[in-house]
């Protein structure tokens, strides 16, 4: 049962991996690079420390523990997965990784950053264009982070959905300790 499931999620890897590799162009490189970027650590940890503060400016000190518990909690998850399945990078990425490929700590913390931040929008901004454009803007770059995964060929498709998974369990976690 395990081996056929591993089997169904790693189906489409390869597939996914030729597409973005036959479609490969300097320029989409270049976004898919600035895109990755923002799925960084450091780039994640400023992000996450201002919207902590965010919080604590804003009165909104209930969501502090929750985001934090969000956060923590995907990243930690994502990084032992790593170390437990050892599992290698797809041949003939954009450039090179340190970590293992799965799951995809991009995936997961994107997930679990903006998805926290969208929940967090879409309950204390009143009904706008504003708002509208904000929250769509936050989910284009949640799905925009994956994609410049499998688009630099660091990781494989199973990967971002598995970090995606991963993020949105936390998340979920963290909506639910928030209300």
């Amino acid at each position: 049962m395990k081996q056929y499931l591993i089997s169904l999620l790693t189906y489409f890897d390869p597939q996914v991996q030729n597409f973005f590799l036959t479609h490969r162009t300097s320029g989409l490189l270049n976004v898919a690079l600035t895109l990755s970027f923002l799925g960084r650590f450091y780039t994640v940890m400023i992000l996450a420390v201002f919207t902590i503060l965010l919080f604590w400016q804003q009165q909104q000190k209930i969501f502090i523990v929750p985001f934090f518990l969000t956060i923590g909690g995907s990243s930690l998850t994502s990084f032992c997965l790593k170390f437990l399945t050892q599992r290698v990078r797809p041949f003939g990425s954009g450039y090179n990784e340190p970590f293992p490929s799965f799951p995809s700590g991009h995936a997961t913390i994107a997930i679990a950053l903006g998805g926290f931040l969208v929940y967090y929008l879409a309950q204390t901004l009143s009904p706008s264009l504003f708002k509208t454009v904000i929250l769509t803007c936050l989910i284009l770059l949640i799905l925009g982070i994956g994609l410049s995964r499998l688009y630099l060929g660091v990781h494989y498709l199973s990967d971002v959905v598995v970090g995606y998974g991963i993020g949105g369990i936390w998340l979920l976690l963290g909506i639910y300790l928030s209300k």
